[in-house]
């Protein structure tokens, strides 16, 4: 049987450190001056696909417009898709690092 995901991301997580970090301590000066355990970590988080849920509601319905009318209402089916899905447990989510930052040690 193979290994669940967050097994092969807790490996992930003990090789990164393992190649940080020696029986004498930090290995900081060993590793080239563009890296970070910081980066790496994040790098290699990221890559497994780890999310951040977000303290977020899920987005509010928008109002339909009848265009013949100029009348604006509100579709129950979105609603009730809302509500359906968040006893189903879904949430909103960010991803770990957002496009445009650059950590140290993520080339």
């Amino acid at each position: 049987m193979g290994m669940t995901k967050q097994q092969e991301i807790r490996e992930g997580i003990v090789s990164i450190t393992k190649q940080w970090f020696s029986n004498n301590g930090f290995a900081y000066q060993t590793m080239p001056n563009d890296r970070s355990f910081e980066g790496d970590l994040l790098a290699y988080l990221h890559s497994q696909g780890v999310v951040i849920k977000a303290e977020k509601e899920l987005p509010e319905n928008n109002f339909i417009c009848n265009l013949v009318t100029g009348e604006k209402y509100q579709d129950a089916g979105y609603r009730n898709a809302q509500r359906d899905m968040l006893k189903a447990g879904y949430v909103v989510v960010e991803p770990l690092i957002k496009e445009g930052i650059k950590w140290l040690g993520m080339g």
